[in-house]
């Protein structure tokens, strides 16, 4: 596992003038990082609705796949150009060394934690298997979930927790992130302030296995490996979404406290359990490492004191 200080990740930018001091100040920082991004995924938007939907199966999904391995070198690309123009730095959290085993060892991870649930519910009788798609069908849901991944995690770790941390600390980030996240799947279906709650503890996870490393790569593994397994493979909802066509068509019955209801696994007591047990076991981990960044205001008093 690579690991890399919280401090490497900060700007390196000089803030000589009223104007770099503002374009540096961390929030604005996050603004710009987004607008980077958003290019790329404003242009897939744009070729997934006026060119590759026009396209008849079964090539559009083959083809919706390529273009996916593209918006990921893109989005890749775009945040390397804005470290190095915005905060003067190389882009260590995105960096190549080790990526593919911390990818894997998150989607271990993640998809362990959602089999193990759906394994316990068809023991006691609340999932049933109905029917099979095609196996090609998981390659489809592999992409989809994963640039699903990529998108939000860079979003919520590595641009607004980053910079949120070197402003806040990590506890102030990480309680400030987890709320964020749970705010905006309130619009997702069949979502509720439990829903929103439980995706709380859900995003304390996902910042732990972030803070271990302070890269993307676990990270994004883990949070892809859960929705792909979830609705790619067990053909549940994802955060209250059931769009995807799943390789397992199945049949959930039981107490929402278990299987999460029309919501997904995600609000069940089951997950939460899981995710903040594992969430402590990682934080530890963090801390033993010392790798808690304190507020800004504390690190400015010490520094001056």
């Amino acid at each position: 596992m690579t690991s890399i200080s919280p401090e490497q990740l900060w700007s390196r930018a000089e803030q000589s003038s009223t104007v770099t001091k503002i374009l540096q100040w961390p929030l604005v920082r996050s603004i710009v990082a987004v607008l980077f991004l958003a290019v790329v995924i404003m242009t897939h938007n744009v070729v997934t609705i006026y060119g590759l939907e026009r396209i008849p199966e079964p090539y559009f999904n083959f083809i919706l796949n390529a273009e996916s391995i593209l918006v990921f070198l893109g989005l890749m690309w775009v945040y390397r150009q804005y470290t190095r123009i915005v905060e003067k730095r190389k882009a260590l959290e995105i960096s190549t060394n080790r990526s593919l085993a911390e990818t894997l060892s998150g989607f271990t991870v993640g998809g362990g934690l959602v089999t193990l649930q759906v394994g316990l519910m068809a023991i006691l009788g609340y999932y049933r298997v109905e029917s099979t798609a095609p196996t090609i069908t998981l390659l489809h849901a592999l992409f989809t979930f994963g640039m699903g991944a990529l998108v939000q995690e860079f979003f919520f770790r590595g641009i607004v927790f980053r910079n949120l941390e070197e402003m806040l600390g990590s506890w102030g980030a990480m309680a400030a992130i987890a709320l964020i996240f749970g705010a905006v799947h309130l619009g997702n279906e069949n979502a509720t302030m439990w829903t929103s709650l439980a995706l709380i503890f859900a995003d304390i996870l996902l910042t732990a296995t972030y803070m271990l490393t302070r890269r993307l790569w676990m990270v994004w593994g883990l949070h892809m490996g859960w929705n792909f397994m979830q609705d790619g493979v067990f053909g549940m909802p994802n955060s209250g979404i059931t769009s995807l066509k799943s390789w397992i068509t199945s049949a959930v019955e039981g107490p929402a406290w278990i299987t999460g209801g029309s919501f997904g696994i995600e609000a069940s007591y089951l997950a939460i359990g899981l995710s903040v047990l594992v969430a402590l076991v990682l934080l530890r981990m963090v801390i033993s490492q010392g790798k808690i960044v304190r507020p800004c205001w504390v690190r400015n008093r010490a520094s001056s004191g």
